[in-house]
Parts: C-alpha cells; structure tokens; sequence
C-alpha cells in the first residue's frame, strides 16, 4: 500500500507540475491583447515574434527543473487573483532563464519616505545588453456593446475597464522616470532601460455577436478569445451532449486540461448548477467545454455565464 500510495502521489505530483507548464507556456507564448502599433499611444508593445523567441531560448532549460521545484515555487491558493497568478507565472520563468539577469521584481520605489510606485520586472538580456522594464497584466474584458471603444469592454466584476487598466499601464510603464526611479537606476549602475508592457489576457464577445465580432482598438488579429452570456439566454445554450468545466480562478490562465471527467458537468445538468451558483454568488462563471484526447481532457472554448443584471454585480 505505501509503494502504492507513493507512486499515486508521485503522479499526481507529475500532472501538478504538467499543469503548472502550460501556465507558463501560455504566459509566455499566448498571442498578446495588443499590437506592436499600440506602441502609438505612448506604451511599448511588443510583437509576438518578441515572446516566441524569448520562450525558444529558455524552453530547452526547464526541462532540468525538477518536479518538486514547480510545485514549490508556483503552489497557488484557489482564489488568488488572476494578476498575482500571471505575475507569480513570469517571475518564475525569469528566476530560471539563464539568459536574463533578474535585477528586481515587484519593487516598491519610494522618495522621501512616499512610495511612488513599483515595478514588476526589471532584468537585463546577456546577449542584446538590453535591460527591460516590464510592467506585467493579465486581464479579461468583456464587451458590453460590441464596440472598438476601451471604455466599452468591462471586467468580469462589472467594475474596471479596459479603458482605465490602459491608463495605468501607460502611468505604470513611466515609473522608473520619476525621482525614486532614477535613484534606483542608478544604484544598479543603469541608465537605459527600455519599458514594456506585458499585457496578456481574453477578449469576451457577447454571443449573439460571435458571426461579426468587433475587436478593441489596436488588439492583435490573433488575441485569445471566447464569449459571454446572461443566464437567461444560457439554457438554450447548454443543450448538447458536450461536458463542461467550471474553472476555479486559478485555471482562468489558460488552456485548462484534466486528466479525467470527474469534475466535468454533463451539459444537460449544467444549467441547474449554473443558476444555483449565480443565485448564492452573484459572481460571472468562467466555463471550459472539454473534449477527450488521448492525453485526458482539454479545452476547447471558454465562456462567461453572467447574472440577468450584469455588469451590475452583488
């Protein structure tokens, strides 16, 4: 029973460290929320030929962090927000690329005992010389009127918009600028940084706009995507044969997978649950339709399920 018992735990500690690999395969490597030209607006976007070359040199190295490392460093509380998770996903990545320097992470600047900000990254390529600035986000933005405008594209709390998180990035990404900034540049012996903003996440369509969708101003052709719904228009929906996941705040970093169906919801229960939960929390569900591979299951699409009253949320 022990030998067993260890090998059961030692496997599932493998699909733990699996899990934790996709996470940081998709912060790094998921097409970003905005192109290059973004750039325009005063913040620097990189393309995602930037990310995949950046993933190809430090890929070959993470096969050589053992098991036990992964689950250490990235063991996550269910409910942690998804910003934390995203950035806790990077600093990772960094602390075990041998082709950067992490010269700091989440760093308070502080003048005359005030804090002006912090930064979330700053390191430097060996290769380029080049030190980075990165200002890190991981968002969802739903579209309220199928419209290009920032200001129309709300979180999934019905509070923050697109619109203000660009604005903070853009605040954000000048930071190093500011007195305590250039006094912490300097004390690292650096005068030239270059700043970019990180910005992955999903776009959410309104589902009756899903055969002509209109993207935010400046996204990539290629951002990821999927769709929202009020409840009222989820029973139709949900009328299939398919089997869906509701994801914990943790797995809204994506792709989700499982290794079996036994969290999975038949579709023509799903309804019932859905509406419970709304009922109890009032808070939108991120959803995953799965489909069976060889490897387990694995997403397909992913969805919000709202309250009637959204964004308005209790």
């Amino acid at each position: 029973r022990l030998v067993r018992s260890a090998m059961t735990d030692l496997g599932g500690q493998q699909k733990l460290a699996e899990q934790y690999t996709r996470e940081v395969h998709w912060a790094i490597t998921s097409t970003p929320l905005f192109t290059h030209g973004a750039s325009d607006f005063g913040r620097t976007f990189p393309s995602s030929k930037f990310y995949l070359d950046l993933w190809g040199e430090c890929y070959p190295h993470l096969a050589h962090i053992p098991i036990k490392t992964w689950i250490t460093d990235l063991a996550t509380d269910r409910n942690l927000l998804v910003g934390k998770r995203f950035e806790q996903l990077v600093e990772f990545w960094f602390q075990h690329n041998p082709h950067f320097e992490l010269l700091a992470t989440n760093h308070q600047l502080i003048c005359k005992e005030i804090t002006e900000g912090e930064i979330d990254v700053l390191a430097t390529h060996h290769d380029s010389g080049i030190t980075y600035h990165f200002e890190l986000a991981c968002k969802l933005f739903l579209s309220s009127d199928n419209s290009s405008n920032w200001q129309s594209w709300i979180g999934p709390n019905g509070r923050d918009t697109l619109a203000e998180k660009m604005n903070k990035l853009e605040e954000q990404s000048t930071r190093l600028y500011s007195a305590a900034g250039k006094s912490f540049l300097n004390s690292l012996g650096l005068d030239a940084i270059t700043p970019v903003c990180w910005v992955k996440g999903y776009f959410f369509h309104h589902i009756s706009t899903m055969s002509a969708p209109k993207a935010p101003l400046m996204a990539n052709s290629g951002y990821p995507s999927g769709y929202w719904m009020q409840l009222v228009e989820a029973k139709a929906f949900f009328s299939g044969q398919r089997l869906w996941a509701i994801l914990e705040r943790k797995h809204w970093i994506g792709p989700y997978a499982s290794s079996d169906q036994v969290d999975l919801i038949p579709e023509k229960e799903l309804f019932e649950v859905l509406d419970n939960r709304l009922n109890e929390t009032g808070y939108p569900m991120l959803l995953a339709c799965m489909s069976q591979t060889d490897n387990g299951w694995h997403e397909e699409h992913r969805g919000f399920v709202v309250g009637d009253g959204w964004p308005r949320v209790h």
